[in-house]
């Protein structure tokens, strides 16, 4: 229903016109949906009150309420999702699903940059945003971060590409003065600056639409991006006797269960061509974190790879919730070297989240009901034994610096860190 949510509201106002019948009291219906919000949210979750008071809560309830009249729809749903992100648990959220600007960015070391665009704004390709309007885009960043669910930097900075080319929320926090149109300022490879008019597209946008960096066709993608899909699979880098897995979602795939999977990984991982395995996790945005166990028992029967040197763990800003939980579970387990970026949530995390929606606009509002906690400490993410940062530019190229730094690594070297 929230996909569809303004058409219907459309609809059913249009219904009432031609009827003939009094128009239904918008401001009424928005006041019981935040009203509604107010008292289930925090009765439903857990822990609601573990980052912000009941006080707090409540004075931006009373304030949105005072405003709704002044307010748009797309003004009322962005400041309910404000008060939503003021828990501080990422997986308490409302859903929307906003329109875009036709522009993928992606966060990297520098700043965010253009990895995919429709044909109209071929020229943004692969350059890096420096401006929305009269807007410096660090300041959009800052004014977007009451919008964003997250618990660290390295979540909020990966969620905000997105929030930075969604119109309602960018007219909302006043970052552009109208929602089918805004000026986006880019910088090119030659520190060239120029501004493009972009312009909101008024149907769906098919996949074949998309201009994309890089380009398959012209540059061969590195390994981690080439099956992203794809829930679990492992792949053979014979020349150096290398087992590469990638674990991008906590679910099972109906033709393959995971059980089967992780026998078909250990048979290989048993031969003689195999003296390395690397857990890849950067993709992995959760699910049920029960169904890596197989690979995890797997993992300590075998101490020829289970071992400084013979065993990776890949982790980024994408790994998040039950990957999360997986990689703290790989630490406790394992002799793992862990190489990449910190990770997108905490390793003690709230989760297991459930749904309601409101009663009169159908948004869907997510709500944890469990904490986890896997480490002493709180750190604000699982941090690797090995930083490497993926940049722009090895991005654009089709390298994998983590990958190469792996395959780079010889026993001699890991025995000098210890």
């Amino acid at each position: 229903m929230k996909r569809y949510l303004y058409a219907a509201l459309a609809l059913i106002i249009l219904g009432f016109l031609l009827l003939g019948l009094p128009r239904p009291p918008r401001e009424g219906w928005w006041r019981k949906d935040l009203q509604f919000l107010a008292a289930e949210l925090p009765a439903r979750h857990v822990n609601p009150f573990f980052k912000l008071t009941r006080e707090e809560f409540n004075r931006a309830v009373h304030e949105l309420d005072r405003a709704i009249p002044s307010l748009a729809d797309h003004e009322i749903i962005v400041s309910m999702k404000r008060i939503v992100a003021m828990i501080g648990d990422p997986h308490t959220d409302i859903t929307v699903d906003f329109s875009y600007f036709p522009l993928r960015l992606q966060w990297f070391k520098g700043g965010y940059f253009v990895t995919a665009t429709t044909s109209a704004y071929r020229r943004s390709l692969a350059s890096r945003l420096v401006q929305i309007g009269d807007m410096d885009i660090e300041k959009a960043y800052a004014a977007l971060k009451i919008v964003i669910p997250h618990d660290n930097e390295y979540w909020l900075r990966r969620q905000s590409a997105n929030f930075l080319v969604a119109p309602a929320i960018l007219h909302a926090l006043k970052i552009v003065p109208r929602m089918d149109k805004g000026e986006f300022v880019f910088e090119d490879a030659n520190r060239t600056r120029f501004s493009l008019d972009i312009v909101r597209p008024t149907h769906q946008i098919d996949d074949s639409e998309w201009l994309q960096t890089p380009d398959e066709a012209k540059v061969s993608l590195p390994l981690y991006l080439k099956k992203q899909n794809v829930n679990y699979w492992f792949e053979h880098l014979k020349n150096s006797r290398t087992l590469y897995f990638q674990y991008n979602r906590c679910e099972e795939i109906e033709t393959l269960p995971f059980s089967k999977f992780a026998e078909q990984l250990f048979d290989l991982a048993d031969t003689p061509s195999v003296d390395r395995l690397i857990i890849d996790l950067r993709h992995n945005s959760g699910g049920n974190s029960g169904i890596l166990w197989p690979f995890i028992m797997g993992l300590k029967e075998r101490p020829n790879l289970n071992q400084k040197g013979h065993l990776f763990v890949i982790i980024g800003s994408g790994t998040y919730s039950s990957g999360v939980l997986n990689a703290a579970e790989l630490q406790e387990q394992s002799q793992a070297i862990f190489i990449g970026e910190p990770t997108g949530a905490r390793p003690n995390l709230y989760g297991q989240y459930k749904y309601f929606s409101l009663p009169n606009s159908g948004l869907v509002v997510s709500y944890s009901t469990k904490h986890f906690r896997r480490v002493k400490d709180d750190p604000p993410a699982l941090a690797p034994n090995v930083t490497v940062q993926l940049t722009a530019a090895d991005y654009f190229a089709g390298r994998d610096p983590v990958l190469e730094k792996i395959l780079g690594y010889t026993e001699k070297r890991v025995r000098a860190r210890q």
